[in-house]
């Protein structure tokens, strides 16, 4: 039987970094900070999520406009070609 990871609340993140729970839902919908979504409109932390975060090593999951624009243009061409 696999054991099921430990989620954390967005609020319970809040919590423990002495920010808003606002601040926490801003920085996960903007992909800056990395969180699990286990159904429309729950999202939660794993362990290891909060780390990176607390530690300052959370990097953005997102990629700009420019770059999708960019592998786009990229896929484009090598169809066109």
């Amino acid at each position: 039987m696999s054991a099921q990871p430990e989620f954390i609340k967005p609020s319970e993140v809040a919590r423990r970094l002495s920010v808003s729970t606002q601040t926490v839902l801003n920085k996960g919908h903007s992909g800056e900070w990395e969180w699990t979504k286990l159904a429309p409109k729950l999202y939660r932390f794993t362990e290891e999520q909060y780390e990176a975060i607390a530690q300052g090593q959370a990097q953005p999951q997102r990629r700009s406009r420019k770059s999708k624009m960019h592998e786009a243009l990229k896929v484009i061409s090598r169809q066109s070609a």
